[in-house]
């Protein structure tokens, strides 16, 4: 059912960009007095429209989950970064301002990159493994992951570290995505006693909040051009590669399809990085507000 695959796909990314807007919105709107980590979650925690961005997020997952399970991961998982997509305009329309010319130009640049290699390649359905190797592939990534982060923390660029660091959370989030696809078809053939006991629904788990604080740790190094767009592109081949060579999701190949698919990423690619500058943009315009106005 990829139809379905790709409306949930696209309900997850949308709702992906709600969550991280209400959730920027509530963090520019906390008071200059509150500082640090954890003083800053304290005071989320006491705001409900923060609680709300995260009730989005956990939507959001169950539509990425439930996407994965009706369709092929080499479609499913490049949807996903629509989220980055769909964040600038909701953010516009809660702040009741107009988004740059140049911004919108990003946005559809990405939308249409990502249609053209979608139709393009057109993978189809999945072939399932869910044996040791395919274990051992995302044991391999994951060691990756680890690798790049010792790698960050030798390095005093701080704009190279966060580059290594979004690879590292990218190899993650990649193999949350492809444990994830393993965990929805053990939850498909063997009910709610297969996903239980899938080691592929604990990786998942343990991948994704490792994830998050890897990419956690990149927001810190240096702006979000400096990572996100590693992040994005990253995790995507994950998925490609694994939809690809593990899953049996063959794309079109032709000589025109290839073109199609190689303009399309590229085109992807320079509108993520694009949006990530803009994205640098306004948390600088935010940062130096309270000083403007104090």
């Amino acid at each position: 059912m990829i139809w379905l695959a790709v409306v949930l796909a696209l309900a997850s990314a949308l709702t992906v960009g709600m969550s991280t807007s209400v959730q920027h919105r509530a963090a520019g709107e906390a008071p200059a007095s509150v500082s640090g980590g954890v003083g800053l979650i304290a005071h989320l925690a006491q705001r409900p429209i923060w609680w709300l961005g995260q009730l989005l997020g956990f939507v959001a997952l169950l539509f990425h989950a439930l996407a994965l399970g009706f369709g092929p991961i080499a479609l499913v998982q490049p949807i996903a970064i629509m989220g980055m997509v769909f964040a600038p305009p909701i953010r516009a329309a809660m702040a009741r301002r107009r988004l740059p010319r140049q911004e919108v130009a990003a946005v559809l640049l990405t939308f249409a990159g990502l249609v053209g290699f979608l139709l393009a390649s057109a993978p189809r359905e999945s072939e399932v493994t869910t044996g040791a190797g395919t274990l051992g592939l995302i044991a391999i990534l994951a060691l990756g992951s680890v690798v790049l982060v010792t790698l960050a923390g030798r390095v005093d660029d701080t704009g190279v570290r966060a580059f290594l660091l979004g690879c590292a959370a990218g190899l993650l989030f990649g193999s949350v995505a492809v444990s994830l696809k393993i965990a929805m078809h053990e939850l498909d053939v063997g009910g709610l006693g297969g996903f239980v006991t899938s080691p592929a629904t604990y990786a998942f788990m343990g991948l994704g909040i490792a994830g998050i604080a890897i990419n956690q740790l990149a927001y810190r190094c240096a702006r979000l051009s400096a990572s996100m767009p590693a992040l994005n592109i990253v995790n995507v081949l994950v998925a490609l590669l694994f939809g690809y060579l593990v899953f049996n999701e063959v794309p079109r190949h032709t000589p025109v399809a290839l073109v199609v698919e190689v303009v399309a990423a590229a085109a992807i690619g320079w509108g993520l990085m694009q949006l990530a500058r803009f994205e640098d943009e306004v948390v600088a315009e935010e940062d130096q507000a309270p000083l403007a106005t104090g």
